[in-house]
C-alpha cells in the first residue's frame, strides 16, 4: 500500500555489467536484472526471532518472487552504525536516532515502518538504599543517585534504548542523561546488569525484561518501566525501533521498499500473536526456558509488567503513529535532545 507517498521512478540498471548499485550507497550484486539489498538490526531477542521466521518460511522470498531484487539480513550489535555508513539499505533504529544521524550526516532519511516501543526501564538492587521503597519514591531515588554519582549500568550509548531514557531523566526527574550529563552512566555488558545489581558493582541498571527473563527481572527492583512512565505521564509513544531507509531507496526502488514492509508485517504479527513463537523458536533463538520464553511474550503483550502491548500485529505505519512520533520529535527538539534542522533531512512515509 503507498499511504502518503506517490512518487515512483524506474529501476535504474547498470546495462552489461549484471550490477545494480543501490541508490542508498549500499552496493547490491546479483545475476541481470536482480539486485541484493541488505537489511539490518540488532541482535537482540524479537529481531532474532522475526529473522528465523522469515528464514524458516520462507518469508523473503515470496514477498520479492515477482520483482527484480533480494534481500539479506545481518544481525549485529553495531547495526545502527553500519546502516549509517552505507553497508546496508534498510535499517530498524529510534526515530530519535535517525534525527540525529541526519544533522550528522549528509544524508536523508525515510521511516517507513513501525518494530516496536520501549520495553526497559531503570532497576536498583530490592532493599538497599536506592530501593523506592527506601527513598520514599522514584523521583527521591534518581535524585540521591545523582547528588551520590552513583554507578548506573546502560548497555551502550548507541544503544535504541537510550532516547527514551533521556526523555523520561529530562521531562520527569529533570537531569540530563547523556554522557556529560548529570548522572556517573558506564557501558557494560547487558545480560550480566541484573547480577552487577546485585553484587554492588553498579547501583542502577538498564534492565529489558527480555534479557534474562523473570529470573534476571526477580533479582532486581525497578524503580520504572518506560512504557509505564510514558502511559503515567501522557507522553507520546515511547517508540524504540522503526525501519528507515534512505530517500534514495524509496526514489528508486519503491517496490522493493513495499515487499519488505509486507515480509516484516507478516514476521510482526507471527511474532505478536503465534503460539509458535513460544513452543518452537524459543529453543532457536531466545537463550531461555519455554516458561521464561512465555513470560517476556505475556510481558510484550501487556499482560504483566508493562501495562500495555510494546510490539504491534501490524508493521505498518497508521496516521496515529504518524502523528505520535512527530509528537515526540518535537518534545526531544524542546529538550534539546536533538539539534536544529532535524526536519530538513528526516520524515515519515507510509508505505
Amino acid at each position: 500500500m503507498n499511504g502518503s507517498y506517490q512518487r515512483r521512478t524506474a529501476l535504474k540498471t547498470l546495462a552489461g555489467t549484471g550490477l545494480l548499485v543501490s541508490a542508498a550507497g549500499c552496493l547490491g550484486s546479483g545475476n541481470d536484472d536482480v539486485m541484493t539489498l541488505s537489511a539490518t538490526d540488532v541482535a537482540w531477542g524479537p529481531a532474532d526471532a522475526i529473522k528465523w521466521f522469515m528464514d524458516e518460511h520462507g518469508v523473503i522470498e515470496e514477498e520479492f518472487a515477482d520483482i527484480p531484487y533480494d534481500l539479506e539480513w545481518q544481525l549485529s550489535w553495531e547495526a545502527d552504525s553500519l546502516f549509517i555508513a552505507g553497508q546496508h539499505d534498510f535499517g530498524m533504529m529510534n526515530p530519535i536516532t535517525a534525527a540525529r544521524m541526519v544533522t550528522e550526516n549528509d544524508v536523508e532519511l525515510r521511516s517507513v515502518g513501525k518494530v516496536g516501543l520501549a520495553q526497559n526501564g531503570m532497576c536498583v538492587q530490592p532493599d538497599s538504599e536506592y530501593d523506592p521503597s527506601s527513598t520514599g519514591g522514584r523521583q527521591e531515588t534518581i535524585d540521591r543517585i545523582v547528588e551520590d554519582q552513583a554507578t548506573v549500568g546502560i548497555n551502550s550509548w548507541a544503544s535504541s534504548l537510550i532516547p527514551t531514557t533521556q526523555v523520561i531523566f529530562d521531562d520527569i526527574f529533570g537531569y540530563d542523561f547523556s554522557e556529560d550529563g548529570d548522572l556517573n552512566v558506564t557501558e557494560t555488558d547487558y545480560a550480566a546488569m541484573p547480577e552487577q545489581l546485585n553484587r554492588g558493582d553498579l547501583d542502577m541498571a538498564m534492565i529489558d525484561p527480555i534479557v534474562g527473563g523473570p529470573d534476571a527481572v526477580d533479582q532486581v527492583e525497578p524503580v520504572y518501566w518506560d512504557p509505564n512512565m510514558y502511559l503515567e505521564y501522557d507522553l507520546p509513544d515511547p517508540w524504540l525501533k522503526q525501519t528507515v531507509v534512505r530517500q534514495e531507496l524509496l526514489d528508486e526502488h519503491y517496490e522493493a521498499v513495499e515487499a519488505f514492509q509486507n515480509a516484516y508485517d507478516r514476521a510482526t504479527e507471527w511474532f505478536a500473536t503465534s503460539e509458535e513463537v513460544w513452543e518452537e523458536a524459543d529453543t532457536n533463538v531466545w537463550g531461555m526456558d519455554e516458561e521464561g520464553v512465555e513470560w517476556v511474550g505475556q510481558a510484550y503483550r501487556g499482560e504483566h509488567l508493562f501495562e500495555r502491548a510494546v510490539w504491534f500485529e501490524d508493521a505498518h505505519l497508521s496516521d496515529e503513529d504518524v502523528e505520535s512520533t512527530f509528537e515526540m520529535m518535537d518534545m526531544v527538539e524542546n529538550l534539546n535532545l536533538v539539534d536544529d534542522g532535524w526536519r530538513d533531512s528526516f520524515d515519515i512515509v507510509q508505505v
